[in-house]
This record gives structure tokens, sequence and C-alpha cells, in this order.
């Protein structure tokens, strides 16, 4: 289950989940879509491929031009096996396309079937493309979800898994892809931001290794770049999980950022307390990230102490983080289920146990103090997944897989007591909602 590190499920519950093989029960999301950042590109269809990329290749005018508006939620409902896309309409609740893509769609449609470990962007894609990250296939596959006829697809590595966990579009011609796997031996790949072109081609890579922070005691780190977010400044942000090789230890947790024009590591920025972080989101207008970490799994009990949520102000030099501790909580907090639309409000997961109680719950609190309040529990652990806020901050929206009735509950945030409807995202099918994320 995505409530985990991808190789904390390899050393701890490899036979609960051989089909899941990387991190957290969900995946943080732009906070506000319809406000999303103001230098991504609105990308045109049918731009021609270009050649390789080197460092620094972007079109000057980046920040220039005005993001576009999401239209719709994507929805990832997957059992680790089969994945199936669901797009749904924010403004009544209903599902507008079921089975949009899935595992058994053939060519001509992919050249790889989606495997059962699927994820979404953090943030909306230039042009509203829907861009599906498959994880264990290492491949990026965009869809024209108005038609969700597939547009292409494209491997990030065949000499090696390179685990892809997210995507940012910075222009028509370049984007950003997180790969958190290592290549084999003495191979240079992997640990790294590539730079790619998405009309389908790759270009040069920005090793992060180099800033993977060390643990308590001294020992390197593996840096695992996670999820990644473009600001207003014209910046990608992106967390590390700075875990051993053997998932044991960790460093404290670190946010690199890279200048979208010259691909240059420009600053870090380390969140200090905390450990194994990978939830992302960047809140625009205010010019501010919310993290989320989980800690390290191989503390046991003392998991919690280095798990927490932070507030990184980016409109102060150095930027200024603000730590709300998981203990605030009273557990471990998920691994990356963040979502925010200010230092006055923001939500996070407390997973639950597997064989409960308790289960997930669902809380909403302030970076800025005060004591947080639980909004709901589910029925069980490890079922809470991906969370969103709706244009406004007027709707949060948060997948629910839960076994018995699995659904995509839609709380109403303009009345003081939250009220909360849900729908079914694979009607028929049934498969349980895992991820979702504008488009």
């Amino acid at each position: 289950m995505r409530s985990f590190h991808s190789r904390s499920v390899i050393t701890l519950f490899t036979t609960l989940f051989l089909a899941a093989c990387s991190d957290d029960a969900g995946n943080p999301k732009i906070a506000d879509a319809a406000a999303s950042d103001a230098a991504v590109n609105d990308m045109a269809s049918g731009d021609a491929a270009a050649g390789d990329m080197a460092p620094g290749d972007s079109a000057p005018a980046d920040a220039a031009v005005v993001a576009p508006t999401a239209r719709g939620l994507a929805v990832i409902n997957s059992d680790y096996k089969s994945t199936a896309i669901s797009l749904v309409d924010p403004a009544t609740g209903t599902v507008v396309k079921n089975n949009c893509l899935h595992s058994g769609s053939v060519a001509p449609q992919l050249s790889m079937a989606l495997s059962g470990d699927v994820v979404l962007p953090s943030q909306l894609q230039p042009a509203n493309q829907l861009v599906v990250i498959d994880r264990k296939n290492g491949t990026l596959t965009w869809v024209d979800p108005t038609t969700c006829t597939v547009v292409r697809q494209l491997n990030l590595g065949t000499a090696f898994a390179p685990n892809p966990h997210d995507v940012v579009g910075i222009s028509a011609t370049k984007s950003y892809v997180t790969r958190y796997g290592n290549g084999p031996g003495a191979s240079t790949e992997g640990n790294d931001l590539l730079i790619i072109d998405p009309a389908g081609k790759v270009g040069a890579r920005i090793d992060l290794r180099p800033y993977a922070t060390k643990t308590d005691t001294d020992k390197a780190t593996v840096p695992g770049p996670d999820r990644a977010v473009l600001a207003e400044n014209g910046k990608v942000y992106v967390t590390l999980n700075n875990l051993t090789a053997d998932t044991a230890g960790g460093g404290t947790g670190r946010l690199v950022e890279v200048d979208a024009q010259t691909d240059m590591v420009t600053a870090q920025i380390d969140l200090p307390g905390l450990k194994n972080c990978a939830g992302l989101t960047y809140v625009p207008g205010v010019r501010a990230l919310a993290v989320v970490c989980g800690g390290l799994f191989g503390d046991g009990a003392n998991q919690v102490k280095a798990s927490g949520t932070a507030w990184v102000d980016l409109t102060k030099t150095p930027a200024a983080v603000t730590v709300v501790a998981a203990t605030t909580f009273g557990r471990t907090l998920s691994f990356s289920a963040i979502a925010a639309s200010g230092a006055a409000k923001g939500f996070v997961v407390t997973p639950g146990e597997f064989a409960g109680p308790p289960a997930d719950q669902l809380w909403v609190f302030a970076f800025t103090g005060g004591t947080p309040s639980k909004l709901f529990e589910a029925t069980a652990g490890y079922t809470l997944g991906g969370i969103v806020l709706g244009a406004g901050g007027t709707k949060l929206f948060v997948t629910d897989a839960a076994k018995a009735a699995p659904k995509l509950h839609i709380f109403d945030l303009t009345t003081t007591t939250p009220t909360e409807t849900s729908v079914v995202t694979n009607p028929g099918t049934g498969l349980p909602p895992r991820d979702l994320a504008w488009y």
C-alpha cells in the first residue's frame, strides 16, 4: 500500500504487498486547481518533437503565460494488480467517464499495458493533459481526457527500473520526472530529475545524489526523489526521502530547489526533526509549500518522533520552515497525504492499524498552532488515500479504498461543520480508488 515507503514495503510487508512497489496511500495535489502555478505553460496540441535536450533548454517565455484551469478530477482505481482510471465532475460529484483507461486497454492505445502500481502527478499539467505515471513499468502515458485515447507513451529507462514518482510540466517542450529507482552497479542513472520533452524525447538528467542527507550516526543515504511541484518563482521543489540502502535508517528531510530555466539546484531546504518526507503541495498566491513526513518505519514505536508536517514560506530568504510534529495528532502521519489552502488550514491523514482499531483518520489543522480537529474516521486502516482541495478551498476530495464500500468522499467546507457526500468511482468493476489529481 502507498502508506509505506517503497523500500520499506519490500523490507517489511513483501508478502502483503507484492503487487504494490511504492510509497504512500495518497498523493499530495495542488491546493487550488483554479489558481495553478503561473509558471506552467499552456501546452498546445500537435507540437513537433524536439531533439534530445541538454541542461538549460527551456522556452524563455514560460513564466509569462497563464496556467490552465482544471476541467475535472481523474481517479486511479486499483487493487494493485489491475488499474482503471475514471473521470469525475467535481461540481456535481458524478462519474463522467468510467474506465477511461484501464489495464485491459490494448494497441493501438498502449505499447505497454498499465500495471497495478499507477499514480498521478502532484500538479495540474499544461493544456489539461492527463498524464499517468506507471511506476512498475517505468512509463508515462499521456491521455486525451475528452476522448480517453492515448496520445503517447514514453519509457523512462530500460537499463534499470526507473520507478518514476512524479512529473512536473515546465513548458510545451519540457517536463521534469522524478526517478526514484537506482541504476545497477556503478550506474550514474536514477535518483534524479530526468528532463524530457513531453512530445516523446528523453534528454539530460539532474543528479540528486549529492544532496542526500546523512543519518544521525553519519551513515550515507539514498536521496529517493519523490514528489515535485513548480512554484510561481519559476523554481521546482522536490522532496527527498533520504533513507539508507537497507531502509533501516534515514537522514533529515530535505527539499531541493531547482531553477527550471538553468536546470541547476539553487537551494536546499532542511526540515528539522522530520524524516522520510514525500508528500508535497504548493499553495499559490501565498507562495508556500506544505510537506508531510512519515518518520522511519525501522524505529517502531518511535516512528512518530520523526513524523510530522511542515509549512515552507518561500517569500522569505532563506525559506522559513514551520514544523507541526505528528505527536500533535497522536499518531504517525500518512507518508504523502497532504492538502492545504493556507497556513491556517491544512489536511493530513493518520493511518490506522491493519487489524484495527484505530482506523484511518482525516484531520484539519493550522500550521500556526492550535489543536487539530478530526474531520472524518474511516472504517478500517490503510484505506484513505489521495486528498485534494477544490477551487477556492471549498471542497475536499478524499479517496477511500475500504473493502466493503470503496468510494470518493466529497466534503463541503463552506459550512461550520463540513458535510460529506460520496460517489463510487468505478461502478461495475468495483476497483477501489487510491489516488486522484486535477486535469
